[in-house]
């Protein structure tokens, strides 16, 4: 609606010279204004210029003055039938009298009305002297001072007024003193509480009289209304959010840079186009959107929304009404924030993450994070597997807790070097839930979470290779020894023959024979000697094998009654349980010696009364020789040293039985592989 619209025929061709004064300084001026319902109303306008973006707009603050026109023409015709009256009986000498107390009566009650609409005026009203006094104030006065009115007119009342605006104020003196009325005029005034209050004056001089007759406004409210608008638009305008004011159809009717840069829209192009909906692709979003918002709520959501270019953008949405200052809706806004960029980086991130955790979950070795305290704040599948503890129990432990007592030091050594040198190696035992020990190696590096550090563990187990290690120099130390043995064995062994024919000589002859008891002694302790040295030849890693393919279970079978006899003797038994097995490429003899060593060692590690068993099947590629005892079981210091050449703990043994065992075992590509416990021990030939 146009201005022109709302005044009446006679004001409108005021109307050029009264903006253009108002963009120029402002302007303070009456006029009439229609309703809608066709009546007129006297108004008072204040306008001046402001700007809102790069254009500059005229704010009017327009008041209805009724009322006070109404005080104003009841004043006059008062005024007015005072002068007629007097007029009219002037020449009246004998009602002179009458006449006068009558009006004597009606001036007392104008004065009275005069004096109550002073008093009960919402405006200041005031009376001040050339010199600048007040001489009288009215109560709206001193309510927005907060001054009593013996303090407001004794002293001058540029006391009162801003520093900023005496300069102005006594210009404008000067020009009512020369007989010019005010028509607007705007200073500050302080207050008693030290606050600044804006106030619009119009004054009307009266230079025989020596006064001004003052009215004035309190306008601080839409002066500041006018300055954050100010803020506002500014705000607006230098925001990198786009944002769009449409009308209640979701035709454009601002939007700001930020709007034109990303959809690339002016406001005519867009309502050309079709408005609010050729933002949003999705239709439903759209119809969702507008009715939400003119059912009297808000909008948020992220949507996806289309250039004037057809690029598809991200588009986080805040939309909402805006209300007159009666609540009802005179438009929408919407506030559009671009996270494309934003959401590109987050899927990339959120993918990252996704290959890290996928890494982490299906790494073969373990992943533990630690704080510093040693607390386990992460772990990956393989590290609850590898110590045999759910994710749940695992997270519940300290480094310390999966420590070897053999080796307190390990997490403390293994944070130092993380710290100290942001890498680490080290190996030691850790021990798993059932108590078994594992030997594991441990790489790590720091790693920040939520500001703090942390250390990363990447734990691998290499009990097998530690173990292999350990097989390796055993058999390296069993082939030292056979070759010794090979080298030496032909040199020992003739001189003993020698002896021992000898002794078998003397002990037949008819004097000697007092000493055949000593001489049977020798005999046997030279064919012992022999027998070692034969073991010794047994460990060489050169010695012949004659490889034929055989059943296990046939040499087992043939084997049965000797060791059957073996447990006979010593009140124990002997189970044998044969399953399904492949034919094997073997030496018979050196495997007959391999099975006899195992179960001499198990019948004598066994109390009698007790059973041995022997056991072949197939697991999977391998074919499994299985012995196994009702003994004691094995300590763990001697469980280390089982097989090393001479170490024994039989009173008369040798040390070289399951060292042979190993020798032949490594001859055919098998490992022997040893459980021990309280109920007894089972060694396994995997060949």
């Amino acid at each position: 609606m146009k201005m022109q619209a709302l005044r009446t025929p006679n004001t409108r061709d005021l109307i050029p010279a009264q903006i253009e004064e108002a963009l120029t300084k402002g302007v303070l001026f009456e006029t009439v204004h229609h309703r809608k319902d066709g009546t007129t109303f006297p108004v008072e306008v204040s306008a001046q210029s402001a700007i809102l973006g790069n254009e500059q707009i005229l704010v009017s603050v327009i008041r209805d003055i009724t009322e006070r026109k109404q005080l104003e023409d009841e004043l006059h015709r008062h005024r007015n039938h005072l002068e007629e009256m007097v007029k009219e009986h002037t020449g009246q000498l004998i009602k002179a009298n009458k006449q006068l107390e009558k009006e004597i009566a009606e001036r007392q009650q104008a004065e009275t009305e005069l004096a109550h609409f002073f008093t009960l005026s919402l405006d200041i009203l005031c009376f001040a002297t050339f010199d600048g006094y007040y001489t009288r104030v009215n109560p709206a006065f001193e309510k927005l001072l907060g001054y009593q009115a013996a303090e407001i007119t004794s002293q001058p009342f540029f006391n009162f007024v801003h520093p900023e605006d005496r300069k102005s104020s006594l210009t404008e003196m000067q020009k009512l003193a020369t007989g010019v009325p005010t028509i607007y005029f705007e200073n500050r005034y302080f207050c008693k509480d030290g606050s600044c209050k804006w106030i619009a004056w119009t004054g009307m001089p009266s230079v025989e009289k020596g006064l001004i007759c003052f009215v004035g406004r309190d306008i601080t409210k839409p002066k500041l209304a006018a300055k954050a608008l100010i803020r506002i638009s500014k705000a607006v305008e230098s925001s990198s959010d786009a944002i769009l004011i449409t009308d209640p159809d979701g035709r454009s009717i601002y939007h700001n840079p930020a709007f034109l840069n990303l959809f690339a829209y002016s406001a005519a192009e867009l309502n050309a186009a079709g408005g609010i909906p050729v933002l949003y692709p999705d239709k439903r979003i759209s119809r969702e959107i507008l009715d939400t918002i003119r059912n009297g709520r808000s909008w948020t959501g992220e949507v996806t929304s289309q250039t004037r270019h057809g690029c598809q953008r991200s588009i986080l949405l805040c939309a909402d009404n805006v209300k007159d200052d009666y609540g009802k809706s005179i438009g929408l806004i919407g506030i559009h924030t671009d996270v494309t960029d934003h959401k590109k980086l987050d899927n990339a991130l959120q993918e990252s993450v996704a290959r890290c955790q996928a890494v982490f979950n299906s790494a073969t070795d373990a992943f533990v994070i630690y704080d510093l305290t040693g607390k386990i704040i992460e772990a990956n599948p393989q590290a609850c597997k590898m110590y045999g503890y759910t994710y749940k129990q695992l997270l519940a432990l300290q480094a310390t807790d999966l420590l070897h007592p053999d080796n307190p030091q390990l997490f403390t050594q293994f944070k130092s070097q993380v710290l100290n040198t942001r890498d680490s190696y080290v190996e030691g035992i850790h021990t798993v839930r059932l108590g078994t020990e594992i030997y594991v190696q441990i790489k790590g590096t720091p790693l920040f979470i939520d500001g703090k550090v942390h250390l990363l563990a990447v734990i691998r187990d290499i009990t097998a290779q530690k173990k292999l290690e350990q097989e390796m120099a055993r058999l390296e130390r069993l082939y030292l020894i056979g070759e010794m043995a090979a080298g030496i064995g032909h040199e020992i062994r003739n001189p003993m023959t020698t002896i021992r024919g000898f002794l078998q000589l003397l002990v037949n002859k008819p004097e000697c024979r007092r000493y055949e008891e000593c001489f049977n002694l020798m005999i046997e302790e030279l064919d012992r000697a022999n027998a070692i040295i034969s073991e010794y030849l047994s460990l060489a890693k050169n010695k012949q094998v004659n490889l034929e393919r055989k059943d296990l279970n046939t040499i087992i079978k043939a084997l049965k009654p000797l060791i059957s006899a073996d447990a006979i003797v010593t009140d124990k038994y002997v189970q044998v349980d044969l399953g399904q097995i492949a034919e094997l490429q073997l030496d018979e003899k050196q495997i007959r010696q391999l099975i006899l060593n195992l179960v001499r060692n198990g019948l004598e590690a066994m109390a009698p009364g007790k059973t041995l068993t022997i056991r072949t099947f197939q697991d999977q590629a391998n074919v499994v020789l299985a012995v196994r005892d009702q003994g004691k079981g094995i300590d763990p210091e001697v469980l280390k040293k089982i097989g090393t050449p001479f170490f024994t703990t039989k009173e008369k043994g040798t040390g070289l039985g399951l060292a042979v065992c190993y020798s032949i075992a490594a001859r055919h590509r098998a490992t022997i592989e040893i459980d021990t416990g309280k109920d007894g021990s089972t060694f396994h030939v995997r060949f």
